[in-house]
């Protein structure tokens, strides 16, 4: 079990900071800014904003992993106590691209949201048995009346997820392999 408070601390480092803006830049040639979220954005899955020259915002969900290069970590509970789906499987989002960034690599994929999280409705239970899953446990909050939970992850090589996307035709263009940070 890894603490939520760890993971967090590293996916809001200067280090995955650069790199996901490195990757964005990298991805979206029309960008012209990169903005962070408000909390309440955060809360809803989106950690940046991308925005186009055209004004177009475009929420991105940055995860930030140290091991398991390749390998999606998908959500599949946020509270296994409360039986709270998630982030991976739910309608009340803003996001619209996932962004899994492994800096030790120097590597990400970014994955549109809405296709990942149809193939998860899908193939997510044969992914759940055939590949590992782990539980991160979140010391309780008592200032801000929040009791411990555990949430679940199933860890998917990234070219899995790509190929299931591509089976039920939500995609066709990405390749099945990671990016590197130029």
């Amino acid at each position: 079990m890894s603490s939520f408070r760890k993971c967090l601390a590293f996916s809001r480092s200067k280090q995955v900071t650069r790199l996901v803006r490195l990757a964005l830049r990298q991805k979206f040639l029309t960008m012209s800014r990169i903005e962070p979220s408000t909390p309440e954005e955060d809360r809803k899955g989106v950690d940046f904003w991308v925005v186009l020259r055209d004004g177009t915002r475009i929420g991105i969900d940055v995860k930030a992993q140290r091991n398991y290069v390749g390998w999606l970590a998908l959500e599949t509970w946020s509270s296994v106590e409360k039986s709270v789906v998630g982030w991976t499987l739910r309608e009340d989002v803003l996001t619209e691209y996932v962004l899994w960034v492994w800096p030790s690599k120097r590597r990400f994929a970014l994955v549109p949201f809405r296709p990942l999280r149809t193939v998860f409705r899908e193939f997510g239970r044969d992914w759940y048995v055939n590949h590992p899953v782990s539980r991160q446990f979140t010391q309780a909050d008592w200032k801000r009346k929040r009791p411990s939970y555990h949430s679940e992850i199933v860890l998917v090589p990234f070219h899995t997820v790509a190929g299931a996307m591509r089976e039920l035709r939500l995609i066709n263009t990405e390749p099945d392999t990671l990016q590197s940070l130029a």
